[in-house]
């Protein structure tokens, strides 16, 4: 997964299922809708376009956890 390419959710609250959320996550086009339909990737829908909470994916990613000290 790429973190770099995940904003903040605060300035970004969601980004497109295709090709941002397919290509962060390293799935192709057909993955991304099936995932999506299936409920694996939550969405939102704005018209026609699926959405997806920024905040859901960096949870995933697990970026806004605090570093733990390694012992």
């Amino acid at each position: 997964m790429t973190t770099r390419a995940i904003p903040d959710p605060e300035e970004t609250p969601f980004l497109p299922l295709w090709p941002d959320i397919g290509r962060i996550l390293g799935i192709s086009r057909s993955s991304s809708y099936r995932s999506a339909d299936s409920g694996e990737i939550p969405t939102c829908r704005f018209g026609a376009r699926l959405v997806v909470p920024v905040a859901w994916l960096r949870r995933t990613a697990r970026l806004d956890e605090a570093p733990t000290e390694s012992s």
